[in-house]
């Protein structure tokens, strides 16, 4: 086995990922399979699910894609390409399926948005403004699913697996001006289908709809899906009994923390990380804690201002978690003192003090009413002193400190007890 180093840049974190999961698996840790099915298996079920609609059978379809993935993914040389190489297998399998079987099947979708329009009309507070607007819903995602087989899969790829279309003109084994000659094909019978502002941008509204429904899928299918999949696998005897189980029961998986190194003072902590999860997150949020957790789609940050122990909770749709715990001890969030003045002669000795991270004195600057600097005539760094002449004054002083934390006070010689006129945070890099 041959592993290059991948041959293009992988932008998207969640391919980054996977990328580093492949990586891995080549070198022999066997459990980095679960990780990379755990990122594949939504995108991959809602593709087959809505192709044969049929829960069972779509399972043993998936089943069939990851056993195809496994067995070739040592020979895969160009890490960068894995996702274009994985959904080209599950596009394989898809069309084997289709030529090997002739689709009739009465099968009925479990959880889609038909479903939700007859829940609701059942529901008496129901309101006509409401209703129409889940049966507009219901329209974009029928309308895509009444094209030509190969039609509909081609705007699945591009719009609700979000891949470039270079990718789905490979996948599919066509070129791309034959690509887009068939997406403007389907996007005039989409148009013919639909009304409004659907009718206008009917792809725009398939990824809102495509996404809102898969997460929908996903959520009701929970542990009977992951116990359905381990059966399949058991009895294909590819991959171990369990894998997709454990991929589904598994609960999400917190990685990749990052802050401000902790030996440096900050005056406050961004937190970044992201969360890897099979089923929908319930929530992600710092446990409590009133600092509100912001992103979406696996990455997540939250801007801390305090010291203190923290804990990250992931939460999925199947109640089940995991958390991450940090300590933070690095932050500053005040800005030095002023700490008195001491007459010298012609001069005069100003004192200001930070408790934390320090005075950066080379960043103090104090301004003689007329706009000049001040010329300093010394600096005591241990004592916190700087020396000042005292025809200069009245005059401002801004003195920060090494987090990024200032304060700018107005000193005059008749009230050197000056009042703080102004101050805040820099941001620390």
């Amino acid at each position: 086995m041959n592993n290059e180093v991948q041959s293009r840049p992988v932008k998207n974190a969640v391919d980054r990922r996977c990328v580093e999961l492949v990586t891995k698996y080549q070198q022999g840790d066997k459990e980095a399979f679960e990780d990379i099915s755990r990122h594949l298996y939504p995108g991959f079920f809602y593709n087959v699910f809505k192709t044969v609609r049929d829960e069972y059978e779509a399972e043993d379809i998936v089943q069939e894609i990851f056993l195809k993935i496994s067995q070739n993914l040592y020979s895969l040389k160009d890490t960068g390409s894995f996702r274009k190489w994985s959904y080209t297998i599950a596009n394989s399998v898809i069309s084997d399926y289709l030529q090997s079987k002739r689709l009739n099947s009465t099968g009925r979708m479990f959880l889609g948005l038909d479903s939700e329009l007859e829940h609701m009309k059942d529901r008496e507070e129901a309101s006509e403004a409401v209703l129409q607007e889940v049966e507009k819903k219901t329209a974009v995602l029928e309308a895509v699913e009444s094209l030509p087989e190969e039609l509909k899969r081609l705007v699945m790829y591009r719009y609700y697996n979000n891949l470039p279309e270079e990718e789905v003109a490979d996948i599919m084994g066509i070129s791309r001006a034959t690509l887009r000659r068939r997406m403007e094909t389907a996007k005039s019978k989409l148009k013919r289908k639909l009304h409004g502002v659907y009718s206008v941008a009917p792809f725009l509204f398939y990824r809102l709809h495509s996404a809102r429904e898969s997460r929908r899928i996903m959520e009701a299918k929970g542990v009977r899906t992951a116990l359905g999949a381990a059966r399949n696998a058991a009895a294909a005897g590819g991959i171990a009994a369990g894998v997709t189980a454990a991929v589904i029961l598994r609960a999400p998986v917190i990685n990749q923390v990052r802050f401000y190194d902790q030996g440096q003072y900050v005056n406050g902590q961004r937190v970044e990380w992201t969360v890897e999860s099979a089923l929908p997150l319930k929530s992600v949020r710092l446990a409590d804690s009133p600092y509100r957790v912001s992103g979406e789609n696996g990455s997540y940050s939250v801007e801390i201002p305090v010291n203190g122990t923290f804990r990250i909770l992931a939460e999925n749709s199947a109640g089940m978690k995991s958390e991450k715990i940090i300590h933070i001890s690095n932050i500053d969030s005040e800005a030095p003192v002023y700490a008195g003045y001491e007459e010298n002669g012609e001069m005069m000795i100003l004192r200001f003090s930070d408790a934390l991270s320090g005075i950066n004195w080379d960043k103090a600057e104090f301004t003689a009413d007329n706009g000049k600097k001040a010329g300093i005539g010394a600096i005591d760094t241990a004592k916190g002193e700087v020396l000042l002449r005292k025809d200069e004054f009245p005059m401002q002083a801004q003195v920060e400190d090494y987090a990024g934390n200032y304060g700018v006070y107005s000193l005059n010689l008749r009230a050197m007890k000056p009042g703080k006129t102004a101050g805040g945070k820099n941001n620390a890099e």
